[in-house]
């Protein structure tokens, strides 16, 4: 009877198992997978919230992977587990190098009630093999060194907190960017780093304050910058073109206005509306370029909020290419100097909104190899721009904006750390005359000249180059170097000779043997 016991028990324990096991498999399984099933799903559109995760080292990660796939170690992945949340029901394709460590995180995905998830088998091993792309991340958190292939996934990660850098490599990146925290965004160059809004949407929506956007060229949105109920940005640097608004300020929730944000050096051009404020007030907007827009500025409806639009002088305000004022000595007459590059009337944007110092030619910034900016404002299109350490020299080469051009005009702002003191011009290798206009000071330069239109080298040169300073100082150094060697010579030669010593006679001996 006993035995009976223990067998019934024994069997419904076995029961029991299966049942608690069956239980455990039909709750979340994962399943392995070939790299052509797993090419399948993430290329045909089907699963809409697939997660694709790589579960290497970050140093794998960084040499290659498929695109779009989120980063987190296999070692931290338990502990991360929260960064997945809200895709427990949605597809997840796990890889690494070969189908180990996946298998290991697949089981851990399990365990934390994830349901559909997919184990690659091969790993990107196999996925390359099959001949399948992969990806360089593109994307670069300077703090972190974290590395991803879409702006807007660098921005979300939980490791990227207000204060950040974030770099962006040239190329072209479909995306509509919210950045709602506090961080820098810059591309590697603004001509080659383009963000595209695909023709909807904000390309760059900024719903936080203190926010840094420089280095792209941002196009083709319904805005392509838009700034909501957010105050003190920065946005300077970006082209900015084919939109409808080029950069729309607006409060649009009736909070206080949008103000103390600064734009600046942006090339806004080829918008439907250039710039447009709504209810946005105390904005500073300079030295940026507003070219063949539709309209350069909307202003709606407040035109009794007012902005700042210009820098006061010398910086200047804006081109305006709509602008029909005119600077007295333009360079209209040859061999008269006297302009400063600012019109002699105001440009009137519209309400309490006007230009003081409207730019007669393209505002553009040069940043030099010791990290100061050289700006230039000219009708003329600089074709390059070098500053040269060794000589403090800084060389451009000039050419017709336009074909009606028979004169140009350059007005450059120098930093004192580059060239300091006074300085020399050279058109052609022909000296021309300059003016150093009033608002020069200690810190920075301003020079004004004039030339007759045609491709030109420019070269701008200190009167005294730290160059010729240096090779003066070493002359200096090596006559009083000579002089002192030679009075030594003679101190020496004027003491009483010692006696040979034997090694000495010894020597001079051989030398006559040899020379017999």
């Amino acid at each position: 009877m006993k035995k009976i016991v223990l067998l019934v028990f024994a069997l419904l324990s076995l029961c029991v198992a299966s049942l608690l096991e069956l239980q455990v498999v039909y709750a979340s399984p994962y399943t392995d997978i070939d790299v052509a099933t797993a090419h399948n799903m993430i290329t045909n559109g089907s699963y809409p919230n697939l997660v694709v995760l790589d579960v290497r080292t970050k140093s794998e990660y960084d040499s290659r992977h498929i695109y779009g796939t989120v980063w987190i170690p296999n070692t931290e992945l338990a502990a991360r587990i929260g960064e997945l949340s809200g895709h427990e029901d949605h597809e997840i394709i796990v890889y690494c190098l070969s189908g180990g460590r996946s298998s290991t995180a697949s089981s851990i995905l399990d365990s934390h009630n994830f349901t559909k998830v997919y184990n690659m088998l091969g790993g990107i091993s196999e996925w390359q093999f099959a001949a399948y792309p992969v990806w360089i991340a593109t994307v670069h958190n300077l703090n972190t060194t974290f590395n991803y292939d879409t702006i807007q996934a660098a921005i979300d990660a939980p490791q990227t907190i207000g204060g950040h850098t974030i770099r962006v490599d040239a190329g072209i990146y479909y995306e509509h960017v919210g950045v709602s925290k506090r961080i820098s965004l810059f591309g590697e160059n603004r001509n080659t780093t383009v963000i595209d809004g695909d023709g909807t949407g904000n390309v760059i929506d900024i719903i936080a304050h203190d926010i840094r956007v420089s280095g792209f060229t941002i196009r083709n949105g319904t805005n392509g910058i838009f700034i909501e109920d957010s105050d003190y940005n920065r946005i300077s640097g970006n082209i900015v073109s084919d939109n409808l608004y080029g950069i729309h300020l607006s409060a649009t929730c009736g909070c206080d206005p949008t103000s103390g944000n600064i734009i600046r050096n942006n090339v806004i051009t080829n918008n439907r509306y250039g710039i447009c404020l709504d209810v946005s007030t105390g904005n500073t907007i300079y030295n940026n370029n507003f070219i063949n827009n539709t309209k350069h500025k909307y202003h709606y409806p407040y035109e009794f909020y007012s902005n700042f639009w210009n820098n006061g002088y010398p910086s200047g305000g804006n081109y305006w290419s709509n602008y029909t004022g005119i600077d007295v000595y333009s360079g209209l007459y040859q061999n008269e100097i006297g302009s400063d590059g600012i019109g002699d009337s105001p440009h009137v944007i519209g309400g309490n909104n006007t230009d003081n110092y409207p730019l007669m030619g393209i505002f553009s910034s040069f940043h030099t190899s010791l990290g100061y900016y050289v700006d230039v404002i000219s009708n003329s299109t600089i074709e390059d721009f070098q500053y040269s350490e060794f000589n403090s020299t800084i060389k451009m080469h000039v050419s017709n904006m336009t074909e009606s051009q028979t004169h140009g005009f350059c007005r450059i702002r120098i930093p004192t750390a580059l060239m300091n003191g006074t300085y020399n011009v050279f058109v052609n290798e022909i000296e021309v005359p300059h003016t150093l206009l009033q608002g020069s000071n200690s810190t920075h330069s301003y020079l004004y000249f004039i030339y007759n239109h045609s491709t030109q080298e420019v070269i701008i040169i200190p009167e005294f180059p730290t160059w010729i300073s240096m090779l003066l100082t070493l002359i200096i150094l090596a006559v009083g170097v000579t002089i002192y060697k030679r009075m030594r010579t003679q101190s020496k030669s004027q003491q009483p000779q010692q006696p040979s010593t034997l090694s000495t006679l010894s020597v001079e001996k051989r030398s006559n043997k040899t020379l017999t």
